[in-house]
Formats: C-alpha cells, sequence, structure tokens
C-alpha cells in the first residue's frame, strides 16, 4: 500500500515552536482556568485568579472541566488543574500522552507543571498543574503561585517542573535522579547491540523510551539521548539492505511496531533546548521516511475483515503520525495516512476478537483497537459492547492462579500481560466497571513487571473497588466471534448456530477451586491446533496440565486426540461444535465434537463434580471401516509416577491424579524441550511428562471406542476416587463421599447403564448422565429408572435432581410433561421458581406441564424414605469391572532386542545430546561419537571403550564425520551451545572452531553436516543455528555464506537436487517456512507448511534420474517435494 500524494517532500522548516505561553499580554487576557467542579480545587483555582489579578490586574476566568472543549476555547491558553480521575479536559490529552497524571503518577503529594505545547495545533497551550491527589495538585499550585510577578503581562516560559511523591519514589526509584554518564553509557551500549544484532524493533523502542523518559523527569540528558539514538538510526536506514530488513523493512525487525511510540515521543521532546532548529528539521524528514517505510506493513485495509496484529501496529502508527503531520503541517498526505488507520480499525471495532486466537496476540490488536478508540471520534469498540465482550473474554481465560492461559503462540506456562493489563487499564477508567478494576488487582499481584513504569504500564490509574464477576462462574461457554468464523470458515461444515469460542468450569475464583478451560477453535493467527483440548486445570494453587510452547502447535503438544486411519493422520477441522451444556447447583456438563476428523467423529464429553473431580469422556465414532489409532494425550507437570491406581503427579505436597479403566496400552514421555517453558514455575522441575494412552482396533461404520479419564486434586486429607468400567459407555466413580454412575448415551436410544446384574442396572436416554443414589443429573434426556421409575417427560429435558431434599434445577428447551419421583410422603404440590403448582399423582409419580425455560423446583413435604438405601445397597452389590472387550491388546516393547553395551555419562546428572558414527582410526570398522550436555565428546570403540575425548564450551548440539579435505581421513565437526562449530581431526584435535554472531537470537548450533556445494572437490562445512541464519564454511574455516531462513534452524542436509554438478542445502526450520538454499548462499525456492522440520533427506524415490526431497513434519506427515 501507497499513498497518492507525497507533500511531505519538501520540508523546508520545522513546525513552528509556541515556547512561551501568554496568560495576559499587556492588560488583555488571553487563557483561562480548567478546574473539576468541586470547592476544594474552585478554591485553589480563585487562588490563582487571585494571585493573577493582584499582580497584573486582570482577572481570568474559571471554566469547569466538564464544560471546557478546545472549539469552544480555540484562541485561549489554558491552566489545567487535577489529573484525569478528577478533571475531564485532562483525558483527551491523556489518551495522546501529553498529560501523564493520573493517581499513580506522580505519586501521592508530587506535582507536575508542565507547558502542553500546542497540542491541537491552534498556537494554544496548556499549562497542567497535576498531581496524584489533591494536596500535590495544592503544592504544584503554591510553586506556581511563585512563578507570577507584578507586570501587565504575564508570559510564561516553558515549564517542566516535577516532584515526585515518596511512594512513587520507592516503587520506581530509577525515576527519581537524573540519569549518570554510566547509565547513558549503558544504554547506548544496549541500543547499539540491538542494532547490530538486527533485534525485535532495532532502535525504535531504545528512542521511543527517551524521549517519555524526558517527558516523564524533564532531565535533558534523555533528550540527548534521544537525539543521539535516532541519528544512528539514520545511519543505520542507509546501510546496504540485509536479508532481515529485506523482509521486515529497512528500519530493521518490525520496526514499525513502535512507529506510534517514536512519533509520540518526537512530539514531548521536540520542544527540548537540546534540539536546534536544524535538528528538528532533520528528524522529521527522518521521521517522514520512516513512517512511508511502515505503510505497506498495515496491508489491504479495503477487506471488512478482522486484522492482524501486525496490521494494527502499523495503522496505529499511522494514526499517530497522522494527528502530528496534519496539525503541525497540514499535510494531506498525512491525511491519507489517518484515513488508512481508520479503514484498518472499522471492521475491528465491530468485532471482540481479531484475527488471532492467542492469549497474548490478541490483545495487542484490541489494546490498538481501544487506543484508536480513545483517540478518534469512532466510539464503535466501546458503544457496541465489543470491548465488554472482550474483557469477559480475557477474565474466562484467565485461571484461578490469576494467570492468562496460555494457547496460541506463548512460549511460558502463562501468557503475557504486556498488552491485556493496559487494554483493562483504558476500558477500567472509561467504563468505570468494577470487574475489570478486580482483574487488574489480581493481576498485580501475580505480575512479575507490575512494577515497572511504562508508557503503558501502570496507566490510566483511578480510585475505583473491583468487584467478582459471578457472572462468569459455573460452566460457561463463550461464543465464537461471527467475523472469526467468516474468516476461517474455508470449506468447514460446521454451522456458526453450533460453534463456541472457549468452555471454562469454576465455582470461584479461589485459588484453590477447581478451573477448566476447553478450546473450540484450531484456527487464526499464532492459533494452535487444539480444539476440543483442554488447555488448562489448576486447583490448590497448581497447575497440573501443560499447554503453552510457542511453535508447537499440533495435536500432539496439547491434552488432546491425535487419530490415525491406516497410519495416516489427517488435519484436525477448524472448529468445534457444542453439543451440550449444562450447569447446575452440584454438577456441569459440557459434550464437543470435531466431525470428520480423520474419518472419525469425536465427542469430548467432561462431567464436573463441583468441588470434587473432573470425567472426562472421548466417544470416538468411526465413519468408515478402518485400522485406527487412537492416542489420548495428557501432558503433565510435576514429579509424576505410574502407580497401581493410575498416574499421580506432585507438587510441592499437592497430587494430581489422573486415572482411566486398566485397559489402554499407557506410554509415559520425558518432554525436556517444552518443558522449558515452565522455567520460574515454583512448584515443580521444567519437564512435562507426556501420558499416552494408545488403542489400536480395527472398526467398523458406526462403531465407537472410548476413553474414561477421571482428573481430580488432592492434599493430604481430602477424599480419594476410584474409577471402574462398568458399560461400554459409563464408569463408577467411588469414594468417600461419592458414588455415582456417570456416562454418555448410545445412539440406540434408551439402554442399561451397566452390564453387572444388568436386571437391575438404571435405565435411561440420556445424552449424558450422573446418577447416585441419593442425586441425579440427566442431560437432554426423557427417562430414568432404577429400581423404580424415577422421572420422565415427553420432551428431552435437562435437570439435576437432590433425592434427599427433594429439589433441583430443569432446564427446558420447549414445552413439556414432566413426571418426577413423589417421594413416600404424603405430597401437597411442587414448587416452580417459588410458585405452587398442583400436580396430577400417578404410580409413583408426579405430573405436572412445564413452559419452556430455566426453574428452580422443590416438591412439598419430600421424603424418599428407605429409597435412597435400597439404590446405594444395589449399587455396591453390582460395582464390578467390566472390561471393554473390544479393548487392545497390549504389546511388550524392546522385544526380540539385544543390548550390547551401554555407557553411563561420566558426570553426574548430564546426558549424552548428540550422536554420530564413522570409521576414525581407519581400521575399517566404524567408531561411535557420542556429545553431552557438558560440552565432552566422546569417541568410543565397537566395544564401548573410550579412544579419546574432546571438550567444548557448552551442550554439543549436534555432531557430523565425514572426510571434508579428502585427504583420508575422517573429520568430526561439532556444534555446540557455546555458539561455536568446531572441526576436530580423527585424533582429537581441534583443527579450527568458529563463534556465530548473535542474530535475532543466539547463534547456538542446532545442526552441522558437510557437502561439496561449489564442485572443487573439497567439503564445505554448513551449519544451522538458532540465529535464524544457515552458513556455510570452507573446509578451512573460511566462512562462504549466509542465509537468513526466519526462526531457528531444525535439521539440514545437502545434495544435488537439480543436477547442475553444484551441491544444494535443504535447511529445515521450527517455522513455517522451509527452504532449498543454492551453492552461493541463495533461496532457490521455500516450501510452507509446519511448522517445523524433525527429520530431512534427499533421495531418487522413483527412479527417474530425479532426486526428490524428503521433509519430516512435527504435523505428523512425511512430504515429499519433487
Amino acid at each position: 500500500m501507497t499513498c497518492s500524494i507525497r507533500d511531505l517532500d519538501g520540508i523546508l522548516l520545522p513546525k513552528r515552536l509556541y515556547l512561551d505561553t501568554v496568560v495576559v499580554e499587556e492588560g488583555i487576557c488571553r487563557s483561562l482556568i480548567v478546574c473539576p467542579k468541586t470547592k476544594l480545587y474552585w478554591r485553589l483555582a480563585e487562588k490563582i485568579v487571585n494571585k493573577i489579578k493582584k499582580c497584573v490586574g486582570i482577572q481570568i476566568p474559571i471554566v469547569g472541566d466538564s464544560d471546557y472543549s478546545p472549539e469552544k476555547y480555540i484562541t485561549s491558553n489554558a491552566l489545567m488543574l487535577g489529573n484525569i480521575c478528577v478533571n475531564r479536559a485532562l483525558i483527551p490529552l491523556y489518551h495522546l500522552y501529553y498529560v501523564l497524571v493520573d493517581e499513580n503518577f506522580p505519586g501521592k503529594g508530587g506535582y507536575v507543571i508542565r507547558t502542553v505545547h500546542d497540542p491541537w495545533g491552534k498556537g494554544i497551550n496548556i499549562i497542567i498543574i497535576g498531581g496524584s491527589d489533591f494536596e500535590g495538585v495544592k503544592q504544584g499550585v503554591n510553586v506556581f503561585l511563585s512563578l507570577i510577578r507584578p507586570s501587565r503581562t504575564l508570559i510564561l516560559k516553558k515549564l517542566s517542573l516535577i516532584k515526585l511523591g515518596e511512594d512513587f519514589k520507592r516503587k520506581y526509584p530509577h525515576l527519581a535522579s537524573p540519569p549518570t554518564d554510566s547509565d547513558i553509557r549503558l544504554y547506548k551500549r544496549k541500543a547499539k547491540e540491538a542494532m547490530d544484532s538486527e533485534a525485535h524493533g532495532n532502535l525504535a523502542p531504545f528512542i521511543a523510551n527517551a524521549g517519555f523518559m524526558y517527558y516523564r523527569t524533564g532531565f535533558e540528558a534523555y533528550a540527548r539521548l534521544f537525539k543521539d539514538l535516532i541519528y544512528l538510526w539514520e545511519g543505520y536506514s542507509m546501510r546496504p539492505i540485509t536479508s532481515t530488513r529485506k523482509v521486515f523493512g529497512k528500519w530493521g525487525f518490525d520496526a514499525d511496531f513502535f512507529l506510534y511510540k517514536v512519533i509520540s515521543a518526537w512530539d514531548l521532546v521536540e520542544e527540548s533546548p537540546v534540539f536546534t532548529e536544524k535538528d528538528r528539521l532533520r528528524i522529521t524528514r527522518i521521521l517522514v521516511d520512516f513512517i512511508r517505510d511502515c505503510i505497506y506493513h498495515v496491508g489491504d485495509v479495503s477487506r471488512n475483515v478482522i486484522r492482524h496484529n501486525h496490521s494494527t501496529f502499523a495503522a496505529l502508527g499511522l494514526l499517530f503520525s497522522g494527528i502530528y503531520f496534519s496539525k503541525f503541517y497540514h499535510s494531506k498526505e498525512a491525511e491519507e495516512w489517518l484515513q488508512i488507520a481508520d479503514q484498518c480499525f472499522r471492521p475491528q471495532a465491530q468485532a471482540f476478537k481479531p484475527y488471532e486466537d492467542c492469549n497474548s496476540y490478541q490483545w495487542i490488536t484490541l489494546f490498538h483497537t481501544l487506543k484508536h478508540s480513545l483517540i478518534s471520534s469512532n466510539t464503535t469498540f466501546i458503544d457496541s459492547g465489543n470491548a465488554n465482550k472482550a474483557s469477559d473474554y480475557a477474565i474466562l481465560t484467565m485461571d484461578n492462579l490469576g494467570y492468562q492461559s496460555p494457547y496460541g503462540d506463548v512460549g511460558r506456562w502463562h501468557a503475557g500481560n504486556a498488552y491485556l493489563i493496559p487494554f483493562l487499564e483504558g476500558l477500567t477508567f472509561t467504563l468505570k466497571d468494577p470487574k475489570y478494576k478486580w482483574m487488574l488487582d489480581l493481576k498485580e499481584k501475580v505480575s512479575s513487571d507490575s512494577r515497572r513504569f511504562e508508557i503503558e504500564k501502570n496507566h490510566y490509574k483511578c480510585n475505583l473497588i473491583g468487584k467478582e464477576p459471578k457472572h462468569l462462574l459455573g460452566v460457561v461457554v463463550f461464543p465464537l466471534e461471527r467475523k472469526f468464523f467468516n474468516i476461517f470458515k474455508g470449506e468447514s461444515s460446521t454451522l456458526y448456530e453450533k460453534t463456541f469460542d472457549k468452555i471454562s468450569f469454576r465455582s470461584s475464583f479461589n485459588p484453590n477451586d477447581y478451573y477448566l478451560l476447553i478450546d473450540g477453535t484450531s484456527c487464526g493467527g499464532h492459533a494452535h491446533l487444539d480444539g476440543n483440548a483442554i488447555l488448562r486445570f489448576t486447583g490448590k494453587g497448581r497447575t497440573f496440565l501443560d499447554d503453552g510452547d510457542y511453535i508447537k502447535s499440533y495435536q500432539k503438544y496439547h491434552n488432546s486426540m491425535l487419530i490415525m486411519k491406516e497410519g495416516i493422520s489427517s488435519s484436525i477441522p477448524p472448529f468445534c461444535e457444542l453439543e451440550h451444556l449444562a450447569d447446575f447447583e452440584y454438577t456441569g456438563f459440557s459434550q464437543t465434537s470435531i466431525k470428520d476428523y480423520s474419518c472419525v467423529d469425536w465427542f469430548r464429553t467432561v462431567v464436573w463434580r463441583k468441588k470434587k473431580f473432573f470425567l472426562v469422556i472421548d466417544r470416538l465414532s468411526a465413519l468408515n471401516y478402518g485400522d485406527y489409532s487412537f492416542h489420548c494425550i495428557w501432558r503433565i507437570l510435576g514429579e509424576t509416577n505410574r502407580l497401581r491406581e493410575g498416574i499421580c503427579s506432585e507438587q510441592k505436597g499437592v497430587r494430581f491424579w489422573l486415572k482411566m479403566p486398566p485397559e489402554y496400552d499407557v506410554k509415559i514421555e520425558h518432554d525436556h524441550e517444552t518443558g522449558r517453558n515452565w522455567q520460574g514455575y515454583p512448584y515443580a522441575e521444567p519437564i512435562i511428562k507426556v501420558i499416552r494412552e494408545v488403542s489400536n482396533k480395527v472398526m467398523r461404520r458406526g462403531e465407537n471406542h472410548y476413553f474414561f479419564n477421571l482428573l481430580y486434586i488432592i492434599s493430604d486429607r481430602d477424599e480419594n476416587y476410584t474409577i471402574t468400567r462398568v458399560g461400554s459407555s459409563a464408569v463408577s466413580i467411588c469414594g468417600k463421599g461419592e458414588k455415582a454412575y456417570i456416562g454418555v448415551g448410545q445412539e440406540t436410544g434408551s439402554f442399561k447403564v451397566r452390564n453387572v446384574t444388568p436386571e437391575t442396572s438404571p435405565f435411561t436416554d440420556a445424552a449424558i448422565f450422573y446418577i447416585s443414589p441419593s442425586r441425579f443429573a440427566i442431560i437432554d434426556g426423557t427417562i430414568l429408572h432404577w429400581k423404580k421409575r424415577i422421572f420422565r417427560s415427553e420432551k428431552p429435558i435437562s435437570l439435576e435432581f437432590d433425592l434427599r431434599r427433594g429439589e433441583g434445577e430443569l432446564f427446558v428447551p420447549s414445552d413439556t410433561i414432566i413426571m418426577l419421583y413423589a417421594g413416600e410422603s404424603r405430597n401437597e404440590g411442587v414448587f416452580i421458581d417459588g410458585d405452587l403448582v398442583e400436580p396430577t399423582k400417578l404410580e409413583g409419580l408426579l405430573k405436572f406441564k412445564v413452559k419452556r425455560g430455566r426453574y428452580k423446583i422443590k416438591i412439598a413435604n419430600f421424603s424418599s424414605g428407605s429409597f435412597i438405601s435400597t439404590l446405594s445397597s444395589d449399587f455396591d452389590g453390582a460395582n464390578r469391572p467390566c472390561r471393554d472387550k473390544s479393548a487392545p491388546s497390549i504389546h511388550p516393547l524392546n522385544k526380540g532386542l539385544k543390548v550390547l553395551w551401554r555407557l553411563k555419562n561420566p558426570a553426574c546428572n548430564k546426558e549424552f545430546s548428540a550422536v554420530v558414527s564413522g570409521d576414525v582410526d581407519d581400521d575399517g570398522v566404524a567408531e561411535v561419537i557420542v556429545g553431552s550436555s557438558d560440552g565432552w565428546i566422546y569417541t568410543l570403540d565397537a566395544y564401548g571403550r573410550d579412544i579419546w575425548k574432546f571438550k567444548t564450551g557448552g551442550k554439543v548440539t549436534s555432531l557430523w564425520a565425514g572426510d571434508v579435505d579428502k585427504d583420508g581421513l575422517l573429520e568430526i565437526a561439532a556444534g555446540s551451545s557455546d555458539t561455536k562449530i568446531y572441526l576436530i581431526d580423527c585424533h582429537g584435535v581441534e583443527i579450527w572452531s568458529r563463534a556465530l554472531e548473535y542474530h535475532m537470537r543466539p547463534g547456538i548450533v542446532t545442526t552441522i553436516f558437510s557437502y561439496d556445494l561449489d564442485g572443487d572437490g573439497k567439503d564445505e562445512i554448513i551449519v544451522g543455528s538458532e540465529n535464524w541464519r544457515y552458513y556455510a564454511f570452507d573446509c578451512e574455516g573460511n566462512q562462504k555464506w549466509f542465509c537468513e531462513t526466519v526462526r531457528m534452524s531444525t535439521v539440514g542436509c545437502a545434495a544435488d537436487i537439480n543436477g547442475d554438478g553444484k551441491g544444494e542445502v535443504i535447511a529445515g526450520t521450527e517455522y513455517y517456512l522451509w527452504h532449498a538454499i543454492d551453492s552461493n548462499g541463495k533461496i532457490l525456492w521455500s516450501y510452507r507448511s509446519g511448522p517445523g522440520v524433525n527429520d530431512v533427506h534427499v533421495i531418487d524415490l522413483d527412479g527417474d534420474g530425479k532426486k526428490e526431497v524428503i521433509f519430516g513434519g512435527r504435523d505428523a506427515y512425511v512430504h515429499v517435494l519433487s
């Protein structure tokens, strides 16, 4: 996207400055006071009026804050008192960062006296006399009064007087004193490192922060720092374009993300005496060039669709840039920038969810949309209720510990709050809803950066008492944004009316109580394939289920189901469907489905026995005859053991149980790589234990297979439970205070719940049921019979009923007649929502009509007599396991294998991290070369005995063995986490080593191999690194080229794939693009899939003389390219 007008090319002069603020000029009043309409503030304003009248002889007017507007008083400078919480006139200035005073800054007892330079572009200044409380403002007024001297004219030079409150200084000590020379040198060094390594944002965040630090503190050193850095950045922009800048723009990697901050910072710092007129003109021209380079990042704004954060970052930058250049330079080009920004945000303002399904990135877009709404006149986002819906979404996806559930590309055990908190702060201030403040207070308790004072941290602070959002308790389904559905629907057969976004389960926000979250989508920006997965499970202050890797998006990295038919897995459909949902006093239910996933309909049912446990039932219904493999995956954190009762994981005195019937092949794997996301979690080692329940079976069309998993969290004295399979679709759950049959319905209609003593088994047609001797819950059913008729209805309903108390809840989708167990005493009627209904009594049942709706029900004078004891005895007598006849057999591992030798790592608690083989001593027998996580490389003979060892500076990450220089002897190439590559001769002596530079990430080697790329008879050493690059070195260690492949390298190989006599490098990455690189380091082609490559190979598969490239993807697919 480009602009049709370029009228900023010929800027000859910087904007005009109005450094002096005229209050009274030659006896003529040129200003007014804008004051909150309270007695205390009005008296302060009168003190200023009286002092000016006494010294200058002119009485200036006082205007109430709600009566002031820039348009109404466009010819008058203004003195404004207070902060944004008491003076409404300051709010528009605060949105634009001209004013920073709220109840946090400058702190209690502190004040700010500052000239806000020409904020409306009309030559009119604002002088803010502000503070976080009245006492601070009062002090500020007293200081201001001391500036007034007798004269016919009162003209105030540029003011920047800041006194921080003691509480603020204790919280943010770095703002209390000027930066030292050492501080500035350190800041510049870090900025230059970011520029040289092409880090995210390049110099832009450093430049913006310097400008805002100047405005917060008034210290001129920050203005000088701003100038030095922006000139350094100008020089960087003129350098030859690197591979990174070719992709992301000449100002650096995602520099456009910081455009709105850089422009705002310049607007705030420009009046500093540090800048000459020549400086200001030069910097203005630099910024015009930067802005123009950012425009194309907005993308196509003509499409009426929700937006990605990359678009809104640039659009917000254009908003601020357009405001600045249109009001100060009257630029038509700048007006086009404003139009682009408005076009970008208009459709997003009509939705509560952006393009992303990610509990970090999505808040960037929504914060930008809120910011645009607050600044512009388009308040659709707020007025439509979409902003409020988004905040509910944030609360729904926050666990009971106060952390955002890390679904999507997050990369840590809880999602960050970098933009969610600013979004909530702005919304709290704007709408004054106490639920937002409640969430912010909770976030402040758990957030590691709550004490940081940045331009978008701890802002919009006002005094408000928080209140828990009770409407989000229980089983809550959150709807899917229709605009999101429309974008990603594609060929999906799912109807929008069946979709949902998330489902949460919780009875309170207490960290000790349960929280469980289910995802309803497998699509979106930065999204993962986690539809129907359990994203989060917390209780007793702990988190036990893992989710949250940045890159690993496939089902096997979630608490999900991996389905293969004939050994092949297909893509998971984009949307789940909501089949059933119910929330009662003692129980809660959801049933969700994914249709036609690897020729299977997958139904996941969650039954919640409140305060006690969850039962997860997975029903897999075959759509066609075939050989199926089902992997029910649980990713657990904690000290995990497989015991007779099930899987138990402990985190410092709190235990999580995962129990299932003994009919699945259960495997446990340790995942150290994704465990790294749990660094800093206080209750467990950062290692994930992956539990796979595997069932392999041949199934006919319509045949079902079930997984039952019982989840609960306990401390020492809490109730424990057992799970027993009692029927094809039901289990019994038993504990000291609990015994119940729980299961799902069958396609045949009514059925007997258990197979043992079926003649007395409970009998129902419910889609989901919880049946205990003292209480039952039926979801979408018409009948329950156990020893006697308990419930009947003409049409399916959902209900929970307590047989002890004779009361419960009904959910009636349409008018119907209900018959309910009457008990064993005389009944005087049924109360429905407190209204007495006279039922008909028929064969022990009370018969009555109910209209569509949800009701509380109570049978008058109810008594169950001995009926509960009768049912309890029947339960106890029949509670014996019923094994699934179609359950798979468990195959022994390691069958037929013989161990020749083993080698234990000599270093304590260290692992072997790389292995390769080769004939090191040229005796015709291969040796084994292994690398260790402590940096040692060991060469072992065929019997496991040491030959030699070599020490690197870090974990050995990759090994390769081959005759690189073609001298007939083997060399070993090694990569290490010390960012070096090593070439070692056959005797274990270093030939050379080279260090890889920091670029985006440290240059840790991830893959290493050799090939004669240029056809000179000697191999090149090819290296892939975490720093987004592949390299080629000749056999003497000279770098020949590098190629930027975007994101971390994983595995690679080399071969002549096009028959030109030269080698090509096949470069695998952790991301969505995998590449072929020619012998000169240029990308030949890129293949989009993934994310992630596990292995790669080149071979002529079909014998046609041309080689195919084979990728083994993390998506469980083999990709063959010709």
